[in-house]
């Protein structure tokens, strides 16, 4: 190995591990105990409206709607709109509201241009509630500690909170969602993270997380609800940075595992939801495109490559240049992997899936850049059975 062969990757192994310190100050900032959600047993209290837009989700309804209808918290209603399903959704949600009175069923009617889905099913169900606070969750969720809804209207309540997003706990379950799941996340990250700027009102950056927000009614109101978003795919960013600008008061918080949720469950499922707003939500642009790209290389791919490359030039030309290589890029990829064992262990992650975050950043950095060429090329997002051309749509297709 040349002088200038080790400079150049001495060079890269530093910049691996200023992105890992980077990395890992996020997430400790974001790991404050401040920002953490705190279920509560309260049982009674204002009207909380839970509005549950379904399509085609036979699979998921039930159990989300037992984890809601086991709440400590009683004071709801619970809406759910069948988004033109063309499975058992319907049936499941009209069986759920003739055992609980609490549940009623609603019919979202026919798509009309101009509006996604999921935010003309939201409109619909919020335009029929009654409750002084909106809470919206997708059919992936689950409630698993039976004060979430307690802890959200004490919390929003005390705070005086207009709009409350909880980032529910990730479970993986599936051999790709645990091998591939974690990478996607860190990519993702950059669309929530550091919670403290999102939670701090004097700075501009804004998130929430649309499987899980909790309005004000007034205030959702005031802002105009989803009409107001109503060709937007990623309405959830899209709303928290709504609520900032008009000087309302966020909060976003993590779920741990109080709140969960499986989004997909196989490679096809996530390669077509995650590549629909991986771009649009973490990056947005170009240049935050390729920072992230950048940063995620060097953190995650870099140390490996740079292993493999010094042991290929020690085995054509040994030399101690290339040996002291090797052993610095090594101890650079161990603590690399020891990190985030930390990190998946909190995450409640298999630990043993670790070793391959690397295939799941090779993956991770591809479908972002997959995801921002069909945005920056077409637009066009394909999602639930509807196509949205320019990916604001106009008339969604149906597939």
């Amino acid at each position: 190995m040349t002088t200038g062969e080790f400079a150049v990757l001495a060079l890269i192994l530093a910049g691996s591990m200023a992105c890992g310190i980077k990395l890992k100050r996020m997430w400790i900032r974001s790991s404050n105990k401040s920002f953490r959600f705190a279920p509560q047993p309260l049982e009674e209290g204002p009207l909380v409206s839970v509005v549950i837009p379904a399509r085609n989700e036979e699979g998921n309804l039930g159990a989300l709607l037992a984890t809601v209808l086991r709440q400590t918290y009683r004071t709801i209603e619970v809406l759910i709109v069948d988004d033109e399903s063309t499975d058992a959704t319907s049936q499941i949600a009209g069986d759920f509201a003739e055992r609980d009175d609490r549940v009623r069923l609603l019919q979202a009617g026919e798509l009309p241009a101009g509006w996604t889905g999921k935010n003309h099913a939201c409109s619909r169900g919020a335009s029929a509630a009654a409750g002084e606070y909106l809470l919206f969750l997708d059919c992936d969720v689950r409630l698993a500690d039976q004060g979430a809804i307690g802890g959200m209207v004490d919390y929003a309540v005390r705070e005086q909170v207009d709009l409350y997003s909880v980032i529910p706990r990730q479970h993986l379950s599936a051999f790709a969602e645990r091998l591939l799941g974690p990478a996607v996340y860190s990519v993702m990250g950059f669309a929530f993270l550091p919670l403290d700027r999102v939670n701090n009102p004097q700075s501009p950056k804004a998130a929430a997380v649309g499987q899980c927000m909790f309005f004000r009614r007034s205030a959702y109101d005031q802002l105009g609800g989803h009409e107001r978003l109503k060709d937007h795919i990623v309405e959830d960013i899209d709303f928290a940075r709504l609520v900032k600008s008009e000087g309302k008061v966020l909060a976003l918080h993590y779920g741990a595992g109080d709140i969960t949720v499986r989004m997909y469950t196989g490679l096809a499922e996530m390669w077509e939801g995650w590549g629909k707003n991986l771009y649009r939500a973490a990056a947005g642009g170009p240049m935050r495109l390729l920072h992230i790209e950048l940063l995620l290389f060097l953190a995650y791919l870099a140390p490996l490559l740079t292993v493999v490359y010094s042991a290929v030039r020690i085995a054509s030309e040994p030399n101690p240049a290339g040996w002291v290589m090797l052993a610095l890029a090594g101890a650079v990829l161990v603590r690399g992997h020891l990190l985030r064992m930390r990190k998946y262990k909190a995450m409640g992650w298999p630990v043993r899936y670790e070793p391959g975050h690397e295939i799941g950043a090779v993956f991770a950095l591809f479908l972002l850049v997959v995801s921002a060429f069909k945005d920056r090329r077409s637009g066009a997002v394909s999602w639930k059975g509807r196509t949205y051309a320019g990916g604001v749509p106009g008339e969604a297709v149906e597939q």
